[in-house]
């Protein structure tokens, strides 16, 4: 009865809704709604009508075994997940520590289990569900890294409670046993599990291309036909089910949470820099392999512009750099030589970055968008730093922050660093706001220009604000307003196997390498890079070696107390080539080893970029002598093989 009355009454009051707006349709609509109620509850109150029995009960076991069909909401309570979903594969190896590509594992399945499982429940779901799992597993997963990562045994509630994968798939790892170790011809399968958290009631379909198992939800339904079968009594029906509520559905305090920002994985910041970056490698780069550049020394940038262009050329090929007109082999010393000189020129000459020299912005510049100049410069950064070279270290820190999706305080924002006046004039004006007085003669003078700024606020703003809306400004020129320069410097870095993704999961590691953050070098610092070569104790030699590096050692505190024209950096180029510590360090300690000055014959100190070597002439008692030898080395070095 109830299917045969519904659509007549529904098109009835269709039709009454659209002809009329008067009293009349008011009494209309009230009949069709009583009509409508009575109508339903006499089906509900038919104790000896067997077929809308039948109806119910048939109704509620599906919504049971389903979760189908609406939920009516709960005064005061909260919508709780009845089922979550898994998405389950299984590594092959299990010795493994990374997962490098799907070849690792077997296709993803799908297992949907009850959330109120126990953890011991929970492995044997997995069991029960998965094809060639292991009898013996732990639960784990995959940072941004691909390092596999042990997780705590949890149940299925936990592991969303605690949030304990992120956004990381939980992979399951088996472990090794004695028939594992004795196994020669056999491969040892281990799973790897990957995890989708959210509610079932609306399931996926072609989210992901993966064989759905039969769920855990449909040994319900056979033990439910069992119990038919035997005649026994079926589930009382809870007819509150049936009743809609308009409202929205509600969403869990966690869903919001995760919902409202992204994870935040503290791995990362276990990871030094020389971890990720050496993770980097081993995982994109060729070392066997040789791509050679050719480099004239006073343009660098066009040198290198000119490499990427070729058809033959590769990143991931360890770079073999040839400067013209010097001889010298390539074993280190070249290519960090030609990696630092290209991040000065990308910093200088590429006319991308505007501002206070270590705390550059992006220029924002239609022509340079056009002609792919920050795609150019994105490459060239990713580059240098993926082979052990240097990075930028000029870009703003605040900027640097925002491009990797961070939340900073702009408070300590120096305006400085802008190079329009009008915009450092404006924004000292909202800074020095105080009064009302201020405010309202801000909002009469500079409201629209503030609003233009995407603050339309300003017009109801506050003293409160004020803070607030320097800093909008201050992110909108920054950041904002040059937003297709940044994403175009970003997609030349992710050309570089996707760098700028790994740049930003490891955000506080490559601080130092993009902004003006490093530690400057010390004469303590400086002084640990370095071995010396002594020769036998008590010999001549030894006498004269230990004057000569009385002297060095006089010469590096003139440097760091500034009396004479020579910096740390300086002197580290002339040894290795590089201006700073590598990021993966030095391939060996610097050395420094002596020689003997020939009669009637006067010869400078001299370096090795590639062996990291400085040569002193020994028996130098004379302070005035030893830093005109080392001056003169180091202003008349002229490349390789030409001091």
């Amino acid at each position: 009865m109830l299917y045969i009355y519904l659509p007549s009454l529904l098109a009835d009051f269709i039709w009454t809704v659209m002809s009329e707006r008067s009293a009349a349709f008011r009494r209309r609509v009230n009949d069709i709604r009583d009509r409508m109620n009575a109508q339903f509850n006499r089906l509900l109150n038919e104790d000896d009508s067997e077929e809308g029995t039948s109806l119910l009960q048939s109704f509620g076991v599906f919504r049971q075994q389903h979760r189908g069909g609406p939920v009516r909401r709960r005064r005061g309570g909260r919508t709780t997940h009845r089922q979550l979903t898994f998405k389950v594969s299984v590594l092959r190896n299990p010795t493994l520590t990374h997962y490098r590509s799907h070849r690792d594992a077997t296709p993803a399945t799908r297992v949907v289990v009850p959330v109120n499982l126990n953890a011991a429940e929970f492995m044997q779901a997995l069991r029960d569900n998965i094809a060639d799992i292991p009898l013996q597993f732990d639960l784990c997963k995959v940072n941004g890294q691909r390092l596999i990562l042990p997780l705590e045994e949890e149940p299925p509630q936990g592991i969303r409670a605690r949030n304990l994968l992120g956004r990381s798939n939980l992979y399951i790892h088996p472990k090794i046993t004695e028939a594992n170790d004795n196994s020669t011809g056999g491969e040892v399968v281990q799973s790897e599990m990957a995890i989708v958290l959210h509610d079932t009631e609306t399931p996926d379909h072609g989210r992901h291309n993966v064989q759905e198992p039969e769920v855990i939800s449909g040994l319900h339904e056979n033990h439910t036909a069992h119990s038919s079968r035997h005649g026994l009594q079926e589930p009382e029906v809870n007819r509150e089910e049936f009743y809609i509520d308009s409202a929205e559905s509600e969403v869990s305090d966690l869903d919001e949470a995760v919902l409202a920002s992204p994870e935040q994985n503290d791995s990362h910041d276990e990871m030094d820099l020389a971890t990720v970056l050496k993770d980097f490698q081993e995982t994109h780069l060729d070392t066997s392999n040789y791509c050679t550049v050719i480099a004239r020394r006073r343009k660098i940038l066009h040198s290198a512009c000119m490499a990427l262009s070729k058809s033959y050329f590769s990143w991931h090929k360890l770079p073999n750099i040839e400067f013209v007109g010097e001889m010298a082999d390539d074993y280190g010393g070249p290519r960090r030589e030609f990696f630092r000189l290209l991040m000065v020129e990308t910093q200088n000459s590429l006319g991308i970055f505007e501002g206070k020299p270590g705390s550059l912005l992006f220029c924002y510049s239609q022509q340079l968008l056009s002609s792919n100049k920050f795609y150019t410069a994105g490459k060239l950064i990713a580059w240098s730093i993926a082979h052990n070279g240097p990075g930028p270290r000029c870009i703003n820190r605040h900027l640097f922050c925002l491009m990797c999706g961070q939340k900073t305080s702009l408070d300590d924002f120096d305006v400085e660093v802008f190079m329009d006046e009008d915009i450092k004039q404006n924004i000292e004006k909202v800074s020095n706001c105080s009064t009302p007085e201020d405010l309202a003669d801000l909002k009469s003078h500079l409201g629209d220009w503030i609003a233009g700024c995407g603050i339309p606020d300003i017009y109801t703003a506050t003293l409160l604000d004020v803070m607030r809306i320097r800093g909008e400004i201050v992110s909108h020129f920054a950041f904002h307003r040059v937003a297709s320069m940044i994403q175009q410097f970003v997609a030349g870095m992710d050309s570089c196997g996707q760098f700028w993704q790994m740049v930003k999961r490891c955000w506080k590691q490559f601080l130092p390498v993009f902004t003006n953050a490093g530690n400057k070098l010390t004469r303590n610092s400086f002084q640990d890079l370095f071995t010396i070569g002594w020769s036998p104790a008590g010999s001549n030699r030894r006498e004269e070696e230990e004057a000569t590096i009385f002297q060095w050692e006089w010469w590096l505190m003139a440097i760091q107390e500034h009396e004479v024209d020579h910096a740390f950096e300086e002197l580290l180029v002339f040894i290795t080539g590089a201006d700073l510590l590598p990021p993966l360090g030095f391939p060996q300690s610097c050395n420094i080893d002596f020689y003997d000055q020939e009669p009637g014959m006067r010869r400078i100190p001299y370096a090795s970029t590639c062996s990291l070597s400085l040569y002193l002439p020994r028996g130098v008692a004379d302070e005035d002598q030893f830093k005109d030898l080392m001056n003169d080395a180091l202003k008349g070095s002229l490349g390789f093989g030409k001091v």
